[in-house]
C-alpha cells in the first residue's frame, strides 16, 4: 500500500524528466541542424561509390542473415546533410531530406545526386520520427565520409563489448559472458557494424547495460531511472528497428545482478524498470509529435496517429498477424550458424540442472523462481511483434534482431539456476 501512495510523486518525477529530455532533445538537433553543410556534402560526394556499387539490400553473405539497409543508411545521411533556409529548430523538427523525381529510393538519390551530379529537384519532411541519430551523424559525416564512419563504427562496438565483459568479470558474472557473446553474435556484427540503421539500439541496449552494472550496488535508488533514460534514448535515436533489445538485454543484466528475492519482490521490481522504460520511450515519443506540431504548425499528431495504426494493424486477425510475425521473425533470426552454438550451450546447462535436481543440489521450485524472471523477459520481443506485427512482418529481416532478448535471457536464466545449490 505505501508504495502506491508514493506512486503519483514517482511518476510525476518520471515525466518532468522526460519533459526535460524533450527540451534537451530539441536544442541539440536544432545546435547541429545549425552546422554549415559543406564538408558533410564532399563526404558524400566521396560515399556515393559506396551506394552505388552496393545498391539498395545488400547481402553480405548467403549463409546467414546478413542483409544491410543502405537505403535508410542514404536516407540518415540524407537528412543529415540537408540544408533549407528554414530556422535549425524547423529543420530539427522537420527531418527534411532532399528528394530527385528520377530515383526510387533513398540510396539512389545519393549515388544520382552526388555520384553522377544530377541537381535536387525536390524535398520530403520526415515528421514523425526524431531523427536523434543528427546529433552524433552531423560532425561525424563533416569529418568522415560513409567508408570511415563504417571502420569507427565497429571500432566503437567492439571497445563498448570489450567494456561490458570486462564489467561482467568484475561484477562476478564470468558465467554469463559467452551466453552474452553468442546473443551478440546472432545480431552478425559484421553487418551491424556496416549499418546506420541497425546501430542506434546495439549502442543504448550495450550502454544501458554497462550503466545497470555500473550501479550494480545502488540499483533500488537508480534502477528507475536508468531504464527511463534508456527508453528516452531508444525513442530519440532509433528509427524503430528492435527497440524491444534496448528494454529485454539490460533487463537481463538486471535480474542477473539483483540478489535472490521472494517472487512476488522480483515481479514488482521488473514492473518497476518496465513502466519506467514505457513511460520514457511513449513520453519521447509524444513529446516530438506535441512539440513539432506547435513548432511547425502542422498536426504531426494526425500523422503518427496514422502510421501507428497502420504499423500495428495488420490484416485485421490477430491471430494471424502474430503468426507471420513470429514465423518470418524467428526464421530469418536463426538463419545463422552461431545457432547450433546456442542450442548446444543451452543444452549443456540443461543437463547440468538436471544433474542438480536430480542430486537434490537444487529444488524444483527454486530453480523455477529463478528462472521465471528470465521467462517473462524472453517473452518481451513477442509482446513487441505483437503491438506492431504490421511493421514486425514487413520488415522481418531487421526487427528480428529483438530476439537477441529471447537467446540471452534463456541462456542466462539456466546460468543463474546452476549458480547456487540447496
Amino acid at each position: 500500500m505505501e508504495q502506491f501512495k508514493k506512486f503519483p510523486r514517482y511518476f510525476g518525477g518520471l515525466c518532468l524528466r522526460v519533459i526535460l529530455a524533450i527540451l534537451v532533445g530539441i536544442l541539440l538537433l536544432s545546435a547541429v541542424c545549425a552546422m554549415p553543410s559543406g564538408a558533410m556534402d564532399r563526404n558524400l560526394h566521396a560515399s556515393a561509390d559506396v551506394f552505388e556499387a552496393e545498391g539498395i539490400y545488400p547481402v553480405l553473405f548467403p549463409w546467414c542473415n546478413s542483409r544491410l539497409d543502405s537505403t535508410t543508411d542514404a536516407l540518415i545521411l540524407l537528412i543529415s546533410a540537408c540544408d533549407t533556409d528554414d530556422s535549425p529548430v524547423t529543420q530539427a523538427m522537420s527531418g527534411t531530406w532532399n528528394t530527385l523525381s528520377t530515383a526510387e529510393t533513398a540510396s539512389n538519390v545519393l549515388a544520382q545526386h552526388y555520384g553522377a551530379g544530377v541537381p535536387f529537384d525536390g524535398s520530403e519532411p520526415y515528421y514523425q520520427y526524431w531523427h536523434g541519430y543528427q546529433v552524433i551523424i552531423r560532425p561525424i559525416l563533416s569529418v568522415l565520409n560513409y567508408f570511415g564512419i563504417r571502420i569507427l563504427n565497429g571500432i566503437l562496438q567492439t571497445g563498448l563489448l570489450i567494456i561490458l565483459c570486462v564489467l561482467m568479470v568484475r561484477c562476478g558474472m564470468r558465467r554469463y559472458i559467452l551466453p552474452y557473446l553468442i546473443s551478440v553474435a546472432m545480431l552478425m556484427p559484421v553487418a551491424l557494424a556496416m549499418s546506420l540503421q541497425f546501430s542506434s539500439c546495439y549502442y543504448i541496449l550495450t550502454l544501458g547495460s554497462i550503466a545497470i552494472l555500473l550501479a550494480k550496488d545502488h540499483l533500488d535508488q537508480k534502477d528507475g531511472l536508468i531504464f527511463l533514460y534508456i527508453g528516452i534514448a531508444a525513442a530519440y535515436f532509433d528509427f524503430l528497428t528492435y527497440p524491444a533489445a534496448t528494454l529485454g538485454i539490460p533487463a537481463v543484466f538486471y535480474c542477473c545482478v539483483r540478489k535472490d528475492s521472494p517472487v512476488r519482490d522480483a515481479f514488482c521490481r521488473g514492473v518497476k524498470v518496465c513502466f519506467a522504460w514505457g513511460v520514457g520511450y511513449g513520453l519521447m515519443w509524444a513529446g516530438k509529435w506535441l512539440f513539432g506540431s506547435l513548432i511547425l504548425r502542422k498536426n504531426i499528431l494526425a500523422i503518427a496517429s496514422d502510421k501507428v495504426t497502420e504499423r500495428s494493424s495488420g490484416d485485421g486477425n490477430m491471430l494471424h498477424n502474430i503468426h507471420a510475425a513470429l514465423s518470418a521473425n524467428i526464421k530469418t533470426f536463426l538463419h545463422t550458424p552461431v545457432t547450433v552454438l546456442v542450442i548446444l550451450l543451452a543444452v549443456v546447462f540443461c543437463i547440468v540442472l538436471l544433474r542438480q535436481l536430480y542430486r537434490k543440489q537444487q529444488t524444483v521450485c527454486h530453480a523455477a523462481s529463478v528462472i521465471f524472471p528470465f521467462l517473462v523477459l524472453a517473452f518481451v520481443p513477442v509482446a513487441w511483434y505483437l503491438i506492431s506485427s504490421q511493421h514486425a512482418v514487413i520488415h522481418y529481416w531487421f526487427t528480428n534482431k529483438a530476439l537477441m532478448v529471447s537467446v540471452f535471457a534463456g541462456l542466462a536464466a539456466l546460468v543463474k539456476a546452476t549458480e547456487k545449490t540447496v
